[in-house]
């Protein structure tokens, strides 16, 4: 009963894009505008959550579902990309609250955000279930900017999600909300980003209890999630997210 509950189906669609420097096969995932003002509460009641896309991420080493999954969207508007993960669990396993702590020690979401498709400079931006919060700019791979020299300004929040199993109020899983403010990118890329320009992105999970476990949206074939050459794409699209494909 409790595993039903707790896994999640999964898969990955992938396509082909020509962006420089890329000529493999990387998942793409079209960011479309919201449907009115986005409340970051941790609950994804607004309809334009509804109606946004989702990816599954899958074990970021074997490309294969975990026994927790973990589910993800994304929308944007003129002034914060948002970014949402509904996270499968058995429970909360984590202690950090300070910020820029090791969070990817315990238990986290992860969006990295490499704004110039370069594989040069990018954002790092984790979520524990505790909502503590790691935001670093990357001057280069693992080389991020001395402590106070950036903030991303990022807003997040946390929502657990608690069941009634056997008589017992049991976690069954947390959703992480977050909005990153464009602006904090002034001067590194045009802000807010035009209908078709395309950033690399990836987003990950880690889980290190009852069982370890790294996902992500475009697996890297191994643990290591710094590796910007195997982001997947994503294009910002002037669609509104309820607008149907014709």
């Amino acid at each position: 009963m409790i595993s039903t509950l707790l896994v999640m189906s999964l898969g990955l669609v992938s396509m082909k894009v020509n962006i420089a420097g890329n000529r493999s096969v990387k998942p793409v995932y079209e960011c479309r505008r919201t449907d009115g003002q986005i409340s970051i509460d941790g609950i994804l009641n607004e309809r334009s959550w509804r109606f946004a896309k989702d990816v599954d991420l899958t074990l970021t080493d074997s490309r294969t579902p975990p026994l927790f999954g973990t589910r993800a969207k994304l929308l944007w508007d003129d002034i914060y990309l948002y970014v949402s993960f509904q996270c499968a669990d058995n429970g909360i396993y984590a202690k950090r609250t300070k910020k820029n702590d090791a969070l990817w020690q315990e238990e986290a979401v992860e969006v990295f955000l490499d704004f110039e498709g370069e594989g040069k400079h990018y954002v790092e931006i984790e979520v524990n279930p505790l909502n503590a919060v790691f935001d670093k700019f990357m001057d280069g791979v693992r080389s991020p900017l001395p402590e106070g020299a950036w903030d991303s300004g990022v807003k997040t929040a946390v929502h657990q999600e608690n069941r009634h199993i056997n008589g017992k109020s049991t976690v069954v899983g947390w959703t992480v909300e977050l909005a990153f403010p464009f602006e904090a990118l002034r001067g590194k890329c045009h802000v807010p980003p035009r209908s078709g320009d395309e950033w690399r992105i990836n987003l990950y999970r880690v889980k290190h209890n009852p069982v370890k476990e790294f996902s992500a949206w475009s697996p890297t074939n191994s643990i290591d999630f710094h590796q910007p050459e195997k982001f997947g794409v994503l294009v910002f699209s002037d669609k509104d997210v309820v607008e149907k494909e014709q």
